[in-house]
């Protein structure tokens, strides 16, 4: 079974799919849901003999779109793509390709008969993140889905950001991931804003500049997709306890407060591997994709909204992110009220996915450095989750506010009304310049890929 990742439906025979090969853009053709189906996505792949474009993701990349898809619409279908902002140039290799693909359209068709193709207004996204549904028998799985939902300021973005980020890991022996990607529901006219402003986001934590200031600049929607990409064999062995070296080929130092070249950039892009399908893996066995979806808390509560509904109820994991400020200040903000919400509709998710595994539930407390001392003093050492639950049940039980409390109770049911299945803290701390080094951030990515992990 595959889904889209942007609108996540299940794809059916009659889904209609653009396979764009930048390298070869006169094989660009239209295929069926069946087509993909019916031959494990090789029909995705450039016919060209000896293309590469399904073995890398940048402006050389194989692209797809999704007709019709009620999600994905690119955020420039109003106009022409921007590749600056705020005054500053952006070089991500999205706004490139989109570019390309909108001067091919004002071309015209004449003499070349693909170009209505991919004139439609949905985003295109890499081959590679076609959804498959993998077991988790075998170990890592190509996708892992990760509904990330909070209050505002909970630090859904912040985390989001450096999930995908390079430098967050710091001295963890996980293997970085090696690209990222984001796309954003095309609605209203600052769908384009939106996008501009988090690739310019992912260049400044890049180049070690500071990025808080526009942390707030991001118009809340419904869904955001941004995509963090791990290199399969790394993963795999560090899931298993195996010890290999990580290779740094394509890792890149940050100079505080500098720019690297655009040349420097652009050769690093095209180094990046993504997906090398294989007889035994359609969708690729290079790289395993962390899919995560910034879904607004306002949106989840209200319940109103279709779209976000079939996003939660396709998670493998929804992670409800407090944090650790408004523990500290008793709940002023009323952000634990809407934390406890979101873990009550989860909790009847966990009921409805009929023959599905039940969507696992996360509680990820952010921003330790801001937080209670009991709390700070924990995540500076080794522990478990479970150590880590009672610590933060107890701490909110000795609070005031209703909110705390409430959030203490869900946190101690166990057994079969288990809720909560795994707590995470999150303590970011400044190494060099704006560089966040994330403390925690490891072990919540290796329960993302292995949910046996503790």
């Amino acid at each position: 079974m595959y889904r889209c990742p942007l609108c996540l439906n299940k794809v059916a025979d009659s889904d209609r799919f653009v396979r764009y090969c930048p390298q070869h853009p006169g094989s660009t053709v239209e295929l069926t849901g069946q087509d993909l189906a019916g031959s494990d996505l090789q029909a995705a792949l450039c016919s060209e003999p000896g293309c590469s474009s399904a073995a890398v993701v940048n402006t050389t990349g194989l692209l797809i779109r999704h007709v019709d898809c009620h999600i994905g619409v690119s955020p420039f279908r109003a106009g022409p793509v921007v590749r600056a902002f705020k005054g500053n140039p952006l070089r991500h290799w999205e706004l490139l390709i989109l570019e390309d693909i909108a001067k091919s359209v004002k071309e015209g068709p004449a003499g070349k008969p693909w170009i209505p193709l991919i004139s439609g207004t949905e985003m295109v996204f890499p081959y590679g993140l076609l959804v498959r549904q993998d077991p988790y028998g075998a170990l890592p799985p190509s996708h892992v889905l990760v509904g990330v939902l909070g209050a505002k300021n909970a630090g859904k973005t912040f985390l989001s950001l450096h999930l995908a980020d390079l430098q967050g890991y710091g001295r963890s022996s996980l293997p970085p991931p090696r690209d990222y990607l984001y796309t954003v529901p095309g609605d209203g006219s600052g769908a384009h804003e939106d996008f501009l402003n988090t690739l310019f986001l992912r260049q400044l934590l890049e180049t070690n500049q500071d990025f808080r200031t526009h942390l707030a600049a991001t118009t809340e929607r419904s869904l955001n997709l941004k995509a963090g990409l791990f290199p399969r064999e790394t993963l795999e062995n560090w899931l298993l306890g195996r010890r290999k070296s990580v290779s740094t080929a394509v890792a890149m130092s940050r100079r505080p407060g500098r720019f690297m070249s655009f040349l420097i950039e652009i050769w690093a892009s095209l180094k990046r591997i993504v997906t090398v399908p294989d007889a035994t893996d359609g969708v690729g066995s290079a790289y395993c994709s962390l899919l995560l979806y910034d879904i607004a808390g306002e949106a989840v509560m209200a319940g109103d909204s279709r779209a976000v509904d079939e996003h939660l109820n396709a998670m493998d994991l929804n992670a409800v992110l407090v944090s650790a400020e408004d523990i500290l200040n008793d709940n002023k903000s009323g952000a634990l009220d809407v934390a406890n919400n979101l873990l009550e509709r989860l909790r009847g998710w966990k009921t409805v996915r009929g023959s599905q595994t039940p969507a696992r539930v996360a509680l990820v407390v952010t921003k330790l450095d801001l937080g209670p001392d009991v709390l700070r003093k924990l995540s500076a050492v080794g522990s478990t989750s479970d150590l880590r639950r009672q610590a933060l049940a107890e701490a909110l039980a000795t609070l005031q506010s209703p909110g705390a409390r409430t959030l203490a109770r869900l946190l101690r049911t166990s057994g079969s009304h288990t809720l909560v299945d795994r707590v995470f803290f999150i303590n970011p701390e400044i190494a060099q310049g704006y560089f966040f080094e994330i403390h925690g951030l490891s072990e919540l990515v290796r329960w993302c890929f292995d949910p046996r992990a503790n």
